[in-house]
């Protein structure tokens, strides 16, 4: 049986983290392939800079959650939040 839910308000903290986690692994992988580009065409200081980008774009991933989170409960209260459709089902056990 199909059940509709609604996200009316989302821990902001929570969102914050999320965020900054996202940010932080999404940069390291594209961050490091450009520093070992940057070290193969023999420029060491692009792996350095390689290195603390991912710490750079986790904060502000968790600085932008931080808003996106407050914004979200503020703007919810208006429109009623997000409404997502859920469906339970049954979990086999191996």
């Amino acid at each position: 049986m199909n059940k509709i839910l609604k996200i009316k308000k989302v821990n902001i903290l929570k969102v914050a983290f999320i965020m900054a986690t996202i940010y932080g692994i999404l940069s390291a992988v594209i961050f490091l392939i450009i520093g070992l580009i940057g070290v193969i065409q023999g420029e060491p200081l692009t792996l350095l800079l390689a290195l603390l980008m991912p710490f750079v774009y986790a904060f502000g991933g968790f600085i932008g959650g931080l808003l996106m989170g407050w914004l979200y409960n503020l703007v919810s209260k208006w429109q009623g939040g997000i409404e997502v459709e859920v469906e339970e089902i049954e979990k086999f056990s191996e």
